[in-house]
């Protein structure tokens, strides 16, 4: 799994966000192993940085996610970090920083090595950054629903284009063909739900609400 660059936050001179995200890679289980002490040292370091420097969008956030930095020495799935590093990717989302929210997911995945950890968030925010070469690469790996994810991937996702585009009607019509087209599409497969919470309104997002029209 590849280690985010960050960058992403630089351009708006989130150097923050980019210092913090730097120190939770230290965490990652396969980066040779920690001094503590000079983590601690360097810790402190970037919460400094955070705190004394001009207040940024994301300020809070980046102090929760220190503040979880603290306890994850003990934790060796980093439980507590992985779950405060989605909701600051939510928050990213939530701005339409959507480079910046798969940026946060995609540093959540690398604690933890678990299989198909945050996949389903970070598909969607790949979708709404425009990133469809790595959201069909990211999809081809799920094993949730073959006939439709893993099959079917590249025209589901051509119907979530159309849904965050705003053509609700048009998706609709989108997934209706192609769950007519595949007689094994069960009740529970993601399509049908897409359908089903639908209904007259925007569809809820996997990791928060949809983009704003």
């Amino acid at each position: 799994m590849k280690i985010p660059t960050h960058f992403v936050f630089l351009d708006r001179g989130g150097h923050g966000a980019f210092l913090v995200l730097r120190l939770v890679d230290l965490l990652r289980p396969d980066r040779a192993p920690l001094d503590e002490q000079a983590f601690a040292y360097q810790r402190t370091a970037v919460e400094r940085f955070v705190t004394e420097g001009e207040p940024t969008e994301d300020g809070d956030w980046l102090g929760l996610v220190l503040e979880a930095v603290k306890e994850a020495l003990a934790d060796p799935l980093r439980d507590a970090l992985v779950e405060t590093l989605g909701g600051y990717a939510i928050n990213r989302r939530d701005a339409e920083r959507y480079d910046e929210a798969v940026d946060v997911l995609e540093t959540a995945r690398g604690l933890d090595p678990r299989e198909g950890m945050l996949a389903t968030p970070l598909g969607e925010c790949l979708l709404l950054a425009g990133r469809t070469e790595e959201l069909l690469e990211l999809a081809g790996a799920w094993v949730l629903d073959e006939s439709v994810y893993v099959r079917r991937a590249g025209r589901y996702f051509e119907g979530e284009v159309l849904l965050a585009r705003g053509d609700a009607w048009g998706a609709e019509g989108h997934f209706r063909a192609l769950i007519e087209a595949d007689e094994g599409v069960v009740d529970d497969s993601p399509a049908v739900q897409v359908l089903g919470r639908r209904s007259g309104r925007r569809r809820g997002s996997v990791c928060g609400k949809r983009r704003r029209a």
